[in-house]
């Protein structure tokens, strides 16, 4: 099954629930934003405590309304129709720390490899500042030596910074993708363990991550082209999105096969 596949069977899902959707994206945003305003309200005069609040705002509370997005397309692409009661799943009793502890392990993750990918960019400026102070400190000789280390050098860094910006988007989007798939089994089976869910998961996605690449990079062009329009589009972007991930979802879950499909 290709990506426009998936993105076919998410727009065919997604007949007559565009407006749900869209609306629930809505209430999303401003739910959010009430919530976030409410409680960091307190702490207007101090920005390192506003930000920490901000934090845990995040993820105790208003990550739930995303995971609420992500249950509602899953039940869209089951033939289910989506309602706003939906956006409040994660916060019923039996969901709600389960949910709360792979949100935090995803965040911890998502963290750990954007150090890792910005490492490379660190070293070099690290470098950089050591022949900077080199040149500064040091005799007539070394300090052309250095100049002319650092001109060789800036050819490096731009070389590694476009490398690692191309390294991000990809890492990125298989992330973004990843954890959608982490909650979507987590919504599935909210008995498993946390280490179940992603071992689960990451049997689902065995052979698979290619195909889950490509269907994230097809969306790009009309994040691109949502851009012109102020973002407005996104309200309708991110539901076609997480419809066509969910999709991708539902089919490894259920052992479809790629020749079943028209090519």
């Amino acid at each position: 099954m290709k990506s426009a596949d998936y993105k076919l069977s998410a727009r065919q899902s997604l007949t007559g629930q565009w407006g749900t959707m869209i609306g629930m994206q809505l209430i999303t945003i401003v739910i959010s934003i009430l919530i976030s305003s409410v409680l960091l309200a307190p702490f207007n005069t101090s920005e390192g405590s506003g930000s920490a609040v901000s934090t845990i705002v995040g993820l105790l509370i208003t990550f739930g309304f995303s995971y609420g997005l992500t249950y509602a397309s899953l039940e869209v692409v089951r033939g289910r129709k989506a309602n706003f009661e939906m956006l409040f799943v994660i916060f019923k009793q039996e969901r709600y720390l389960p949910a709360v502890l792979l949100n935090m392990t995803t965040k911890i993750i998502d963290t750990v490899v954007s150090f890792i990918l910005m490492l490379p960019i660190v070293i070099v400026a690290g470098v950089s500042f050591i022949s900077l102070y080199t040149v500064s400190a040091g005799n007539i000789t070394e300090a052309r030596y250095v100049a002319r280390l650092i001109t060789g050098m800036s050819g490096i860094v731009v070389f590694i910074f476009l490398i690692v910006m191309l390294l991000f988007l990809v890492v990125a989007l298989l992330l973004s993708a990843y954890f959608q798939m982490l909650v979507l089994v987590r919504l599935d089976h909210p008995n498993l363990s946390l280490g179940e869910v992603y071992r689960e998961t990451n049997r689902l996605l065995m052979g698979k991550w290619g195909q889950l690449l490509k269907l994230e990079l097809s969306f790009i062009w009309l994040y691109i082209a949502g851009v012109f329009t102020l973002c407005i589009a996104y309200l309708w972007i991110i539901p076609y999105q997480d419809v066509a991930v969910s999709t991708f979802y539902d089919v490894m879950k259920n052992g479809e096969q790629e020749d079943q499909w028209v090519d």
